[in-house]
């Protein structure tokens, strides 16, 4: 049984012996009403007109939702294929043989290039073969790609740059992901060929959240939804999965904070703590007792050797740790996470950070 087709169409099993699961090819559906936020909306046009686009951000930030708005609001400059990406695509043979697959739904013309034959590893000419395709076209085309922190091999990486590198700006690549992925970013960001979207875009200014909560509970106060907004650091996944139909913030067991607490705390530690690695899990519990980290006090809780570096990455990513304003080194935990590391998150105490 042959693994794949090389005539153009679509193939019917990766070299793994698997069915294309063309369900990953889908661009999300949301569920829920979004908001809409043109000026995020722009601003992804904007880096779209450039060969890398990175959306960067913790779980429940709203990458997802954002590209997937982006894509029905048709403001990409050119046809768009999506993948949602998993852990069995970080094979090299399983991952081209979905980008091509991808592509070639999306229009791309790929007869003659050619499908990966084993899991392993791809030929580099199927790569120039690509590459020389994707140049004759007249127009770009977007690739995005989800969940792509489930891909960790450099070789794959390595190939997607020279993809990159080869097409002559006729592919943009749109990367929706958790943590950096292992490309040239510096090199990118030198060249101007980057363009970035992390924690702190994809907050929900007050405004934004103010709206969002008052059409989720009608009635609401908006100083009510404001303190929350100002609680969660404008943390989508926190504003949507607040329960604040009782009271205001400041009125004892009924915060919403604490309402809200419960559901997050789930959340966070499934999609935000477990993701992490098992030292920075344990930095993570072992230091959140305190108010104002700095290195030296972070190294003695945790006794990570590493701890300065592991704060700034943590404070780099917006959800977990920030710098304290106006004070050199130092670093706090922002509010949501220091109350989700505790076991009796939202049942019998307020928020440490909380207002």
């Amino acid at each position: 049984m042959p693994i794949g087709r090389t005539d153009g169409l679509q193939p019917m099993l990766t070299p793994a012996g698997d069915p294309i699961m063309t369900a990953k090819f889908l661009v999300p559906v949301l569920s829920s009403p979004v908001l809409d936020r043109p000026r995020l909306v722009h601003r992804l046009t904007a880096a779209a007109a450039g060969p890398l686009t990175l959306i960067s951000a913790p779980a429940g930030s709203g990458k997802t939702v954002l590209a997937s708005s982006w894509v029905r609001a048709d403001a990409a400059p050119g046809p768009v294929g999506w993948i949602k990406l998993d852990e069995e695509d970080d094979l090299p043979g399983v991952f081209w043989t979905y980008l091509l697959t991808c592509l070639e739904r999306a229009g791309a013309e790929v007869t003659g290039v050619g499908m990966p034959k084993v899991t392993q590893r791809i030929d580099h000419s199927l790569l120039v073969r690509l590459a020389a395709r994707l140049t004759e076209r007249s127009a770009p085309m977007v690739l995005v790609l989800d969940n792509a922190e489930t891909i960790t091999r450099q070789r794959i990486f390595d190939d997607l740059a020279f993809l990159v590198g080869h097409a002559a700006g006729r592919l943009r690549l749109v990367l929706l992901t958790r943590v950096d992925p292992a490309l040239p970013l510096p090199h990118y960001r030198l060249e101007g060929a980057l363009s970035e979207i992390g924690s702190s875009d994809l907050a929900f200014r007050p405004d934004e959240a103010c709206e969002l909560l008052a059409a989720r509970h009608p009635g609401l106060p908006e100083t009510a939804a404001r303190a929350f907004s100002s609680w969660t650091r404008g943390w989508a996944a926190a504003l949507c999965l607040a329960d604040l139909s009782n009271g205001e913030p400041g009125t004892g067991p009924q915060d919403p904070a604490l309402v809200a607490a419960s559901d997050m705390a789930v959340y966070f530690r499934t999609e935000v703590l477990e993701a992490q690695p098992a030292q920075v899990r344990d930095f993570l519990i072992a230091t959140s007792v305190v108010q104002t980290l700095v290195p030296g006090l972070a190294t003695h809780l945790s006794g990570l050797r590493e701890a300065e570096v592991t704060l700034r990455v943590l404070a780099h990513s917006s959800v977990l740790v920030e710098a304290v304003p106006g004070e050199e080194d130092a670093f706090r935990y922002q509010p949501l996470p220091e109350t989700c590391f505790s076991p009796n998150c939202g049942r019998n105490r307020r928020p440490a950070g909380a207002a």
